[in-house]
C-alpha cells in the first residue's frame, strides 16, 4: 500500500526552521548528496524534475546544474521546508502534489527519484515508471537512489525499484553505486559510457 501524505506530513510536521529528517546534518546524508551529483554523466541539465524532494537539501545541489527545476512532494510541510531552505534559489519550482497521481506537464532532460519509490506500493510505481517513460526526453537521465534498509510498511526494496523502473521506463543502466546502505543507479535510453560521448575512447 501507498504511504499517505499524511505520515510524512506526521514527521515533517515541526517548526519550519527544523530539519526533521537531519539531511543537513548527517554526513551520510552529504556524502550520498555528492555521489548523487558526481554520477551525473552530463555537466549541465535544462529541465529537471525532483521527486519526493522533501526538504530540498538535494533539490539546491540538482539546481545549481540545471536552468530549471521542479521540485515535488506530497508533504505539504516538507514543501514548506524547503521554501525556507532555497529562499536564493530562482530556478526551482516547489510543488505540493502526489505523485505519480499528480504529474507536472513537460519535458524532462534529468529526473531525479531519491528515495521516493519506498514509498510506493507495486501499482503506483509501474504507474511512476510509465510517467516517467513518457516524459523523460530522448536523450535524458533518470538517477535512482533508494535506502537499502528495511522501511516498516514497506513493499519494495531497492532493487526492484530500480529494476521496474529500468524495464517499463525502456531503460539500460550507464552506471552503479552499489553501497552498504543504499543503491544508486544512472539510466538512460543510450547507455554510452560519458567517455565515448566524448570522444575520448
Amino acid at each position: 500500500m501507498k504511504f499517505p501524505a499524511e505520515y510524512f506530513d506526521a514527521v515533517d510536521g515541526a517548526p519550519v526552521h527544523h530539519d526533521p529528517w537531519h539531511l543537513h546534518e548527517r554526513w551520510y546524508e552529504e556524502r550520498k548528496r555528492a555521489l548523487i551529483m558526481a554520477s551525473l554523466p552530463r555537466h549541465h541539465y535544462i529541465n529537471a524534475l525532483d521527486i519526493g524532494c522533501g526538504v530540498g537539501a538535494l533539490t539546491v545541489q540538482i539546481a545549481k546544474r540545471c536552468d530549471r527545476v521542479t521540485a515535488v512532494d506530497e508533504s505539504a510541510a516538507a514543501i514548506a521546508l524547503a521554501r525556507y531552505y532555497m529562499t536564493e534559489r530562482r530556478n526551482v519550482s516547489l510543488v505540493h502534489a502526489a505523485i505519480p497521481e499528480q504529474w507536472p506537464s513537460g519535458s524532462f532532460d534529468l529526473i531525479v527519484l531519491s528515495d521516493a519509490g519506498r514509498r510506493l506500493d507495486r501499482s503506483a510505481l509501474s504507474t511512476l515508471a510509465d510517467r516517467i517513460s513518457e516524459s523523460l526526453a530522448v536523450k535524458g537521465t533518470l538517477i535512482a537512489c533508494h535506502w537499502r534498509h528495511s522501511v516498516e510498511g514497506g513493499e519494495l526494496d531497492a532493487g526492484s525499484i530500480h529494476a521496474v523502473l529500468a524495464r517499463r521506463a525502456g531503460l539500460a543502466r550507464l552506471s552503479r553505486v552499489d553501497d552498504e546502505d543504499f543503491l544508486l543507479d544512472v539510466l538512460e535510453r543510450d547507455p554510452q559510457s560519458v567517455a565515448s560521448r566524448e570522444g575520448i575512447i
